[in-house]
């Protein structure tokens, strides 16, 4: 199973496992440069299914930090084009994920915007409540964004709604304590979002993967659990493609890790929404990434941390299986 065909919309994955989106720190003034080539190109050898890029800003105080990349001007979409046709000439298709960090942003920009003025922990400043001029700006930054993706040839595109960032914030009570139209059930709360999703496919070609992340717990009684994540996902499935399943984020609490942690995330939100979805959390190991996708928890597992220490992992869990991915021959006289 891990080294089936999966096919969704233009995307023909060679097999079930995504690189997700890493944050590496390594970009100046938001642009790609040769380590981002060098990074995911060693990775595309190592032949996933997908590679979804870092978190990339849709504005300049939108990224997590100054060394993050970011993707609201002509020339980083014009930088993105080569690095795209650089590294998918090896075979991986590529997706980028689109973000804007809210209260979490660390940029030297001394405005922050969320939801509500409500700081992530002492350590954050205190952000601006958005105003109504601030949620319609940022909305259209994502689709321009979207728009430079699309002419960049991204093969899909991730939406980050999960670990905290704004499109979190939103959803979550624990950041949006707002007294208007964006907040009060979990469908107002889910405003923002569909907004930003309807301005993104208004740019996004149709026949394109459009991917969202979402964290499925906020691990907090006055948050948003599982059973409210799985309402909020069941009410928007038909305006995504994939769902990439995560945890946590929302505020500054660490919870209890071990390999396969957020399966049953993985699995409660593709039996409700009936979509393909990702799992992360630890699953690196062959039998505990085998078992993921036969026994129907997910369709696919992100390998995240484990790549970065070995990009060629994916062939390295194929002979596992006792199968071989066609890779370059160059490392032919490795196996």
């Amino acid at each position: 199973m891990l080294f089936e065909k999966y096919q969704v919309k233009n995307l023909d994955l060679q097999n079930r496992i995504v690189v997700p989106p890493m944050c590496t720190y390594q970009a100046q003034s938001g642009e790609v440069n040769q380590f981002h080539h060098t990074h995911y190109g060693a990775m595309a050898l190592g032949q996933p299914g997908l590679i979804i890029v870092e978190a990339t800003g849709v504005t300049p105080e939108g990224r997590i930090s100054e060394q993050d990349l970011g993707l609201y001007t002509e020339y980083q979409a014009e930088k993105m084009k080569s690095f795209v046709d650089e590294v998918r000439h090896f075979g991986t298709p590529l997706a980028i994920q689109l973000n804007h960090a809210g209260r979490k942003s660390t940029t030297n920009d001394p405005t922050k915007y969320a939801p509500s003025s409500i700081r992530f922990d002492e350590s954050f400043r205190t952000p601006k409540t958005m105003t109504k001029d601030d949620i319609a700006r940022i909305v259209e930054a994502f689709a321009q964004s979207a728009k430079y993706a699309a002419a960049a040839g991204f093969d899909a595109l991730e939406l980050h709604a999960a670990h905290g960032y704004l499109l979190h914030q939103f959803l979550s009570p624990l950041s949006n304590q707002r007294e208007d139209e964006y907040n009060g059930t979990y469908r107002a709360r889910l405003k923002f979002l569909r907004e930003v999703l309807a301005a993104v496919k208004s740019e996004w070609p149709a026949e394109k993967a459009l991917l969202l992340r979402i964290s499925a717990d906020d691990y907090h009684a006055d948050g948003n659990g599982l059973a409210e994540y799985q309402e909020m996902m069941k009410a928007i499935a038909k305006e995504i493609d994939i769902l990439d399943v995560s945890s946590g984020g929302a505020i500054p609490i660490q919870p209890h890790v071990y390999p396969g942690y957020q399966l049953k995330y993985a699995k409660a939100l593709r039996e409700a929404t009936q979509l393909p979805v990702i799992a992360a959390g630890l699953l690196q190991e062959y039998d505990l990434a085998q078992f993921a996708i036969e026994s129907g928890h997910t369709d696919f597992v992100a390998l995240g941390r484990s790549m970065l220490t070995n990009p060629h992992l994916p062939i390295a869990l194929a002979r596992q299986s006792g199968q071989r991915l066609l890779q370059m021959k160059p490392y032919n006289k490795g196996i």
